[in-house]
């Protein structure tokens, strides 16, 4: 079967089209592979923003021992980290310089909650330790001196009586 000159040229034109259409393609694809005109994510502020920590292996703000969520809000005018540890409320003083935190003295509850205590104790040891943040969109690194992530938290939020929900 012969097809006829208009078909060849409409067929042309067809594949033409498609080149040029991938051609295109490639030059809005940014180094990344995703999309140059894409939006990027907008990270959460450090501060005015409640974190929920993300223990590793449990997937939720609650560690695997139990307990209740596991959190962190920065006031920036009173420099002031508060939140729950677990079983324990804490507030710390704080500065922020350049992409680095510096905690001072935690002060906190005393009350006691079994399985949970150890594992507490573990998060205010990360965030007395703590030198460095990243923020990349709703997640929130923690980073020790040696640039490795010491902890974890995703942003939430708020309940309209104040309270982090995740």
């Amino acid at each position: 079967m012969r097809l006829s000159a208009k078909c060849l040229d409409q067929d042309r034109r067809i594949q033409s089209a498609i080149r040029l259409a991938a051609g295109i393609s490639v030059l809005l694809m940014g180094a990344s592979g995703g999309w140059a005109f894409a939006p990027k994510p907008v990270p959460q502020p450090m501060e005015n923003t409640y974190w929920v920590y993300r223990p590793t292996g449990t997937g939720s703000g609650v560690f695997a021992s139990g307990g209740k969520q596991v959190t962190l809000f920065l006031d920036p005018l009173k420099k002031v980290a508060i939140g729950s540890g677990g079983c324990n409320t804490f507030s710390i003083p704080y500065t922020l310089k350049r992409g680095k935190i510096t905690f001072g003295k935690l002060t906190s509850t005393d009350m006691s909650c079994g399985p949970v205590d150890a594992d507490e104790a573990g998060y205010f040891r990360l965030l007395s330790g703590a030198v460095k943040y990243q923020i990349m969109g709703n997640t929130l690194s923690l980073l020790g001196n040696d640039g490795t992530v010491t902890g974890t938290f995703r942003s939430s939020p708020l309940d309209p009586g104040g309270v982090p929900q995740d």
